[in-house]
C-alpha cells in the first residue's frame, strides 16, 4: 500500500509539473512590472522601424550602383548578335571590295531594334528595357535614340578587326570615325569604350 501511495503521489507531483509549465508565463508578472512589459513591445517596434530603414537606404545606394552594370550587360547582347553581321559584310567585302549597304535580315531583340548599316558602321538602336533604364538613371534623354555601332579597322596587309562603340582603331589598322555610338562611355563595356578614357 506505501509503495501504491508513493507511485500515485509522483504520479501527481509531475502532472502539476507538467501543467505548471504549460502555463504562460506572463500572467504572473507582478502589476508593477506591467508598464515594463508595454516599453518593451514599442522599443521592439522601433527596432523594427530602424531595420526596415536601413535595409530601404542600402537597396536604393545598391540600385544607384547595379543600374549602369544593367547597362553595360544589355549592351554586351550586341556581341553576340554581331555574329550573323559580320560574317555577312565579309563575304560582301571579299567579292565587291566594299560594306554592304544594308544589314542582313534580323529581328529586333529584347534590348535592340533591327540593325542597320549608317555610314560605314552596323548601328544597333537601343529599345525596351534597355533604353527605359538609361532614361530613368538620366543617362539619355526622354525621346533619345541611342545606339550602339560597330565598324570595321583594316590593315595595310587586308587584315580586318571590328570595333565596338568608342574603340580606338589598333596600331597598323585604319578605321572611319565613330559617328552612331550615342551610349555614354560610362555606360558601355570596356570594349567598347576609347582607349584613351579611363577604363
Amino acid at each position: 500500500m506505501a509503495e501504491g501511495r508513493c507511485y500515485t503521489s509522483d504520479s501527481l507531483h509531475t502532472r502539476r509539473v507538467t501543467m505548471a509549465l504549460r502555463e504562460p508565463a506572463w500572467p504572473r508578472i507582478p502589476a508593477h512590472a506591467w508598464p515594463l512589459r508595454g516599453a518593451r513591445r514599442r522599443g521592439t517596434l522601433l527596432e523594427l522601424l530602424f531595420v526596415v530603414v536601413i535595409v530601404g537606404v542600402l537597396l536604393t545606394a545598391f540600385a544607384r550602383v547595379l543600374s549602369p552594370l544593367t547597362i553595360k550587360l544589355g549592351v554586351l547582347e550586341t556581341t553576340s548578335l554581331l555574329g550573323t553581321q559580320r560574317a555577312d559584310a565579309l563575304a560582301f567585302m571579299a567579292t565587291t571590295g566594299r560594306l554592304p549597304p544594308e544589314a542582313a535580315q534580323e529581328r529586333a531583340t529584347r534590348n535592340f531594334a533591327a540593325p542597320q548599316w549608317q555610314d560605314e558602321e552596323l548601328v544597333f538602336p537601343a529599345t525596351g528595357p534597355l533604353l527605359q533604364r538609361m532614361v530613368e538613371i538620366g543617362a539619355v534623354e526622354p525621346g533619345a535614340k541611342p545606339a550602339v555601332s560597330f565598324r570595321i579597322a583594316t590593315s595595310a596587309s587586308g587584315a580586318t578587326v571590328w570595333l565596338c562603340g568608342r574603340r580606338d582603331a589598333p596600331a597598323g589598322f585604319a578605321a572611319a570615325p565613330m559617328r552612331h555610338t550615342t551610349i555614354p562611355a560610362q555606360h558601355l563595356p570596356h570594349f567598347c569604350r576609347s582607349a584613351t578614357l579611363a577604363p
